[in-house]
């Protein structure tokens, strides 16, 4: 079994493959993951013993329960929203809105409630860097990459982000015109790469939580979305290789993904690759994903998740830990510091309620939904449960 001595509090619970919490929950989670922790992801919450749920305190006396849940270690992001950059001329302003239209680094920080980032750089590769940042708009994803060839959103070490899309839910008609909806709280019509050690809290109204036409990539950072649609949702392919997710869709997946050809490139769309890092889902109906290279799942396809504090445990140390405001009737955990062989315990408040043995990467059997055409966690094509696009 690999060195899982860590403790893992990253809140962060969630193709055409999905790990997909899938509609039927109400409510929010939040989980850790050391290896965020160790990554100088997240800020630390409170490690006083006496404050920590039994379980914990028995469990945990190699070390201490450092919390890596944004919302948890929220702090209140202060000033007008602005930015930073080397590049001359590289973006215009008009009012909170920020026009990106040239290659390079650009340093936001600051609050915005009709505040907006758009890159319109075509072919050009952006970074936006978030360094402490609270945007929110109600008529426009808040975040939109309209034109480039590539843009990573990188969190600033030690920093606190909000992003939230406040469009009241999608339309049906809206449904069939992507162009208008710009489709998520962050939005692209590019490749899309999330990075950076600090933590950044996704809450979506309108429809996906991220959305990209394009390759989506998750690496590092402390990572929670909340949407109404699917969570994350790369339409060429997504993949994570590293950080703390908590993926909450109370209507469709926590991870999707829909071509299934293969690009001009030569890459096989479709698929969805996660080989590293700490996923946590909590939602509707499951299936079994399968090719989960280095990360090891367990899917409790019927196992209902009331409000509480959460563990995973190997018997000796704490895994995972995470907590539930609210009630899902399925959930699912995806975590290379599972491995083949180890049995695990899941427990609410200190009493045991789910038990596996990881006899394979993929435990445990999913609900009534389907992958879609050809899929699987890995494969091209499908998503975990129903799901709108």
């Amino acid at each position: 079994m690999k060195n899982n001595n860590k403790t893992i509090i990253a809140l962060l619970l969630g193709c055409a493959l999905l790990l997909s919490a899938c509609g039927g929950g109400q409510g929010n989670a939040a989980i850790s993951n050391d290896a965020v922790a160790t990554a100088g992801s997240a800020v630390q919450g409170n490690t006083n013993p006496a404050t920590q749920p039994e379980t914990a305190k028995a469990e945990s006396s190699a070390e201490e329960t450092h919390a890596a849940d944004p919302e948890e270690s929220r702090v209140e992001n202060t000033g007008s929203l602005s930015v930073i950059t080397s590049v001359s001329d590289g973006f215009t302003v008009s009012g909170d809105v920020y026009t990106i239209t040239k290659e390079g680094s650009y340093s936001f920080s600051g609050t915005a409630r009709e505040g907006q980032i758009v890159v319109d750089a075509e072919e050009q590769k952006v970074e936006i860097i978030l360094a402490g940042v609270t945007l929110s708009n109600s008529s426009d994803a808040p975040i939109k990459a309209l034109s480039a060839d590539k843009v990573t959103l990188t969190t600033a070490d030690g920093s606190y982000n909000e992003i939230s899309d406040l469009r009241p839910l999608r339309s049906e008609e809206e449904s069939e015109e992507e162009d208008k909806a710009a489709g998520g709280a962050i939005y692209a019509k590019c490749d899309l790469t999330f990075a950076g050690t600090g933590s950044l809290v996704v809450t979506a109204s309108y429809n996906n939580g991220v959305h990209t036409t394009k390759d989506l990539k998750v690496k590092d950072l402390a990572l929670k979305v909340t949407a109404p649609n699917n969570a994350l949702k790369g339409k060429d392919s997504v993949s994570v290789a590293s950080g703390s997710l908590l993926l909450i869709s109370t209507g469709g997946d926590g991870i999707k993904t829909e071509d299934s050809d293969v690009s001009s490139k030569g890459n096989q769309r479709g698929t969805v690759t996660i080989s590293g890092g700490t996923i946590v889902a909590l939602g509707g109906i499951c299936e079994t994903p399968s090719g989960s290279n280095n990360c090891c799942t367990v899917v409790m396809s019927g196992q209902s998740f009331s409000a509480g504090d959460y563990t995973v445990s190997d018997g000796k140390n704490i895994l995972i830990s995470f907590t539930v405001d609210g009630t899902y009737q399925n959930g699912w955990i995806a975590s290379d510091t599972f491995s083949q062989g180890s049995s695990y315990t899941l427990s609410r408040g200190g009493s045991s309620v789910y038990t596996w043995s990881q006899s394979s990467q993929s435990e445990g059997s999913g609900g009534s939904g389907s992958f879609g055409p050809g899929g699987g966690w890995g494969q091209p094509g499908g998503g975990w449960g129903p799901g709108r696009h």
